[in-house]
């Protein structure tokens, strides 16, 4: 696997963003947790000011397909707001 283009980073939190129903920010602390890091690293892979490891790419697409997979990701998505806040 390869490093993603910035793109595809920000299609990746654009389909987050719209199963989701939240806002940019939100979105971007969304998948920021999923693979353990900070919103601002998000952002930079966004911008494509950095590059994303290729192991954090494929653990975000990992993870994000299997929330489509649930019938509900609103208790998921209370629980990683929540656990932002907390990091802060």
């Amino acid at each position: 696997m390869k490093k993603p283009d910035k793109q595809s980073v920000v299609d990746l939190r654009l389909d987050v963003q719209k199963k989701l129903n939240m806002g940019i920010t939100a979105a971007q602390d969304y998948c920021a947790a999923l693979v353990h890091t900070h919103r601002r690293s998000w952002q930079h892979w966004e911008r494509g000011e950095r590059k994303m490891h290729p192991a954090f790419w494929e653990l975000s697409k990992i993870k994000v397909n299997q929330c489509r997979c649930k019938d509900s990701m609103s208790g998921e998505k209370n629980d990683i707001a929540q656990q932002n806040r907390e990091a802060r």
